[in-house]
């Protein structure tokens, strides 16, 4: 059961990134943003049909996050220090995902096209980006603790 647990998560975990990363490439949420504006009791922003797909990720990342709750736990208190700086790209990519997004949308920054937009959207990526790349970095010291602590088969 634990090994069947295991497997299962990482397969949604890697199915999560995988999913970030088409999102990114694709413009997924844009593009869901925009089939979603059909139901108007969805939060918007600002009035306008900005940022509906940021509480929808939001709730999915939780229900994910309380499914493997135990899971996540176990491997922070066996690798604490691998585990924080995965969780300091976590952070640093949602602040440049969500955060930067919101500062967009509430304060309309696209509609201005002035400095302030592109210095935004150059912190978003470059928060998104840094957080991505701190991620990675966090899961391959985690595979390398994880590689040196099984012995090795003949």
């Amino acid at each position: 059961k634990e090994k069947k647990s295991a497997r299962l998560f990482h397969l949604f975990l890697g199915l999560a990134f995988t999913w970030l990363s088409l999102d990114e490439a694709a413009i997924i949420h844009e593009r869901l943003n925009d089939s979603l504006a059909k139901f108007p009791f969805l939060y918007r922003f600002n009035g306008n049909d900005d940022g509906i797909w940021i509480p929808v990720y939001l709730f999915l990342g939780t229900v994910f996050c309380l499914c493997f709750y135990r899971r996540f736990l176990d491997i922070f208190q066996a690798h604490r220090g691998e585990c924080l700086f995965i969780a300091g790209g976590i952070g640093l990519y949602l602040l440049g995902a969500v955060g930067m997004e919101i500062l967009d949308n509430v304060y309309m920054l696209k509609f201005q096209k002035g400095v302030l937009y592109y210095l935004e959207v150059s912190a978003e990526e470059f928060l998104e980006m840094f957080g991505a790349t701190l991620v990675l970095c966090g899961a391959l010291l985690l595979h390398r603790v994880n590689g040196q602590q099984q012995p090795p088969t003949p």
